[in-house]
């Protein structure tokens, strides 16, 4: 060892890095959802200053081509009803796409940008065991320039706030973490569910593609 902590390895770049103590966060109460909204305001301002160029993606393109070997959604759709994939399941992919595609392009108004993390589910957060006190942010594989709002619209999206009975107010616990650290405007409130479907969409491209 050279002391390195970057290397280049088959798969690419490898990191050694210090161990992070915690564990996965169970998201099933209000208050870790609430913890997990305030890390993520953290963590936004942290970036805020970060030049997009220094990030390793630029989200701000199309988003109906996130991943290059996924160039035509239809070609996918058609794909996918190949493999078995449900009628119904394609015909919710292929709305989805036409939805997001005459929004996109008049998308972007307001809406302040800036290098987000992209994934911020369970799965990339570790927690004091004892304390359930957020401990570190892991994975910034896929961190690049985009709308600062997108790192809530992936917690809202990957956190299970939307899910169940209760859903109103487990989202409502994440955003007031969120905005207990840093401002979400009209605008970005204004065009949350087209960012959930944008979200939604990409994250079938991106997976298809990998």
């Amino acid at each position: 060892m050279n002391g390195d902590t970057l290397a280049d390895a088959p798969a690419g770049p490898a990191t050694l890095c210090p161990w992070i103590a915690g564990a996965r966060p169970d998201l099933a109460n209000e208050l870790a959802l609430e913890r997990l909204g305030r890390a993520i305001g953290v963590l936004g301002e942290a970036l805020r200053g970060v030049p997009a160029e220094d990030a390793p993606q630029d989200w701000r393109g199309d988003r109906l081509q996130v991943h290059p070997d996924v160039p035509d959604v239809q070609d996918l759709c058609l794909g996918l009803g190949a493999a078995g994939v449900s009628d119904r399941q394609v015909m919710l992919l292929r709305t989805a796409a036409r939805r997001l595609a005459a929004w996109w392009p008049a998308a972007g108004g307001g809406l302040p940008v800036q290098v987000v993390h992209g994934d911020l589910g369970p799965s990339n957060v570790l927690v004091d065991e004892r304390t359930g006190e957020v401990t570190a942010l892991l994975d910034f594989e896929i961190a690049g320039a985009d709308f600062r709002v997108q790192d809530l619209v992936a917690a809202l999206l990957l956190s299970g706030a939307l899910h169940g009975s209760q859903w109103q107010r487990r989202t409502a616990a994440l955003v007031r973490g969120n905005i207990a650290i840093r401002c979400v405007n009209r605008n970005e409130i204004r065009v949350l569910p087209e960012l959930l479907v944008c979200r939604s969409v990409g994250s079938v491209l991106w997976r298809a593609g990998r």
